[in-house]
């Protein structure tokens, strides 16, 4: 749903279920919509305090996520950069992060209990790629482009009892960690997926989003 001026109100779930949709009540606060302009597809230009919101809730602690980004990287992150989080950490809850940029140039998922895989392929920034960001509770990895990039967190990474629901463009609880950049498409699984579905998905983003 988007307003005359392209500002982007509410980006609805293709699995049905309407509490899963994002939401933007403030049009100040909404990505802007843009048309045809990678590979011919629309996507929405997250930038300066520009985010979305859903109630779901994705998982319980320990529980597995796999996530799926069409998304650009940005070329050069003036601080950290977050592409999703869940909505409120909670009393003792555990920040899930699929995907994120640093000032040094890496690509990273992590939670806040320190649990952080980091990928070093500086030739990535200011792309568009598709990524899967995988937890399994207590380990994970990244691929990205279809190629396995980094499996060894520095500690557990796993998402939290209190993951009650999602932000998309920024971390909810650090409100300057805004993406700036690119969403396409995003896909998430409440569970881990298999080598075979992986790469369908992968294969499928691939053809729709990459020239």
């Amino acid at each position: 749903t988007k307003t005359g001026s392209n500002e982007v109100t509410q980006w609805n779930n293709k699995e049905g279920t309407t509490s899963r949709d994002l939401l933007q009540a403030s049009t100040g606060d909404a990505p802007t919509w843009t048309s045809a302009n990678q590979n011919g597809l629309n996507t929405l230009n997250f930038t300066g305090n520009s985010f979305m919101n859903s109630a779901t809730t994705l998982a319980a602690e320990t529980a597995p996520i796999t996530a799926f980004f069409a998304c650009k990287i940005p070329a050069s992150p003036s601080g950290t950069q977050f592409i999703m989080s869940n909505k409120s950490a909670g009393a003792g809850g555990t920040v899930y992060h699929p995907l994120y940029t640093e000032t040094d140039s890496t690509i990273r998922l992590s939670n806040t209990t320190g649990g952080t895989i980091v990928v070093n392929d500086n030739s990535l920034m200011g792309s568009f790629v598709y990524c899967t960001s995988v937890s399994n509770g207590t380990s994970g990895f990244m691929r990205l482009n279809g190629a396995l990039e980094a499996t060894t967190p520095s500690a557990p990474i796993g998402t939290s009892g209190e993951f009650v629901g999602m932000s998309v463009g920024y971390y909810a609880d650090v409100a300057i960690r805004w993406w700036n950049e690119l969403i396409g498409e995003i896909i998430i699984y409440n569970k881990l997926l298999s080598a075979t579905e992986i790469t369908t998905i992968e294969t499928y983003l691939a053809d729709k989003w990459i020239p």
